[in-house]
């Protein structure tokens, strides 16, 4: 059964349920060498947040209804939702500049200097789903929020995780295919480290809704 809810109201549920920072106002920097502090905290940064989520709405709804004419267009679609997630809150450029440990594949992850060639790899996937059929549109579009999210690729200097959910519901929308309802970090968190196909089983499960 699906449930049925606008734009808005999706991506802030989703932020509510999986984002640390928009829960706690505060950015993680985890173990990453290199990557300052957001440039403000508390309840300052959730209203970054809140604002920068309504520009990723205004820029997801306009773009839902273009049909992309290359993969380029759907590298730029990742990239500005990468620079709208972080505006005003990060001091560092728009690509991570460390190496990434991923905890899905036991460490290892794309280079620094592969990630615009990873990041186009991955549009360029994208951009063959458009003709393909319902199932394999909904495993590239995991595919497409796990690699940016948690996976090898995990591009951007902050932000992965939200920016990886607003690129992945901009695919969806493109798609006509239904969005997941996520209301467990640990679940999700469970299922993205275990791989990319347990991670593809759960988003799946959690089909339910349509915007």
């Amino acid at each position: 059964m699906t449930r049925r809810l606008d734009l808005g109201a999706y991506l802030a549920l989703t932020d509510e349920a999986l984002s640390r920072t928009a829960r706690t106002g505060f950015a993680d920097p985890g173990r990453n060498e290199g990557k300052r502090e957001a440039t403000t905290n508390g309840a300052a940064l959730q209203a970054l947040l809140s604002r920068n989520r309504e520009i990723a709405r205004t820029f997801i709804d306009w773009r839902r209804s273009v049909v992309p004419n290359s993969a380029d267009e759907i590298y730029s679609d990742a990239v500005t939702l990468g620079h709208i997630a972080n505006l005003g809150i990060t001091s560092g450029g728009l690509f991570r500049a460390w190496a990434y440990e991923c905890p899905a594949v036991g460490g290892g992850a794309v280079p620094v200097n592969r990630i615009s060639t990873e990041m186009l790899r991955l549009a360029e996937r994208c951009a063959r789903m458009q003709d393909a059929g319902e199932e394999q549109q909904r495993a590239t579009i995991a595919e497409a929020e796990w690699e940016i999210g948690i996976g090898p690729l995990h591009p951007f200097y902050d932000a992965c995780g939200r920016v990886s959910r607003y690129f992945s519901t901009l695919l969806s929308l493109r798609t006509g295919t239904a969005l997941p309802l996520y209301d467990s970090r640990s679940d999700y968190m469970d299922a993205a480290t275990a791989g990319l196909s347990a991670f593809t089983d759960y988003r799946n499960r959690r089909l339910t809704i349509r915007l």
